[in-house]
């Protein structure tokens, strides 16, 4: 039951950082551009461009806390707790960034921008986030920084004898 909800937890982590990341990427856009969008991705202001330093700060920062949360930040729970945790996220993120693909405009113009410009609220923010190279590159990350983990040949031993200790038999598995 603990690892369901550490594996929701790690679901929870990639759909809020994904949608954050989507926020802040929106906000990026619109500064470089000279517009100010609300939360809602409607256009509210126009201003002159600039260069949107504590959005990307935001989002830097945004993206190691995530790093660090989902890597090391688990590293004193048991296996069983870091696999369903990591899966979770992988699995969230993932899937955000192919439905972000899925719902993206049709035909995007040779010079790159969409003419039918950012969708309104949580499907926009899923569009961007899901396109942003920060979150390709943190899936990539993630996974490779447990790699060492999945590939050990112990791994299932070390998960087998986490579950007989958490238990209570305390027993160790036998080594085949």
């Amino acid at each position: 039951m603990k690892t369901i909800a550490w594996a929701v937890g790690g679901v929870a982590l990639g759909i809020v950082y994904v949608l954050l990341v989507g926020i802040l990427g929106i906000q990026i856009i619109g500064a470089r551009a000279g517009a100010v969008f609300d939360l809602n991705n409607e256009l509210v202001a126009v201003t002159s461009p600039s260069v949107p330093v504590l959005q990307m700060i935001a989002s830097a920062l945004l993206s190691g806390l995530v790093f660090y949360v989902v890597t090391i930040g688990l590293q004193k729970r048991t296996a069983r707790i870091r696999v369903s945790t990591v899966a979770g996220f992988v699995v969230a993120v993932t899937s955000l960034v192919i439905w972000s693909f899925v719902i993206a405009p049709d035909a995007v113009p040779l010079g790159g921008a969409s003419t039918e410009g950012i969708a309104i609220g949580w499907e926009g923010w899923i569009q961007e986030g899901g396109v942003n190279p920060a979150v390709h590159v943190l899936i990539v990350l993630v996974l490779g920084a447990h790699w060492p983990f999945w590939s050990t040949p112990s791994t299932k031993t070390h998960l087998a004898r986490t579950e007989s200790v958490s238990k209570g038999n305390g027993s160790e598995p036998k080594q085949s």
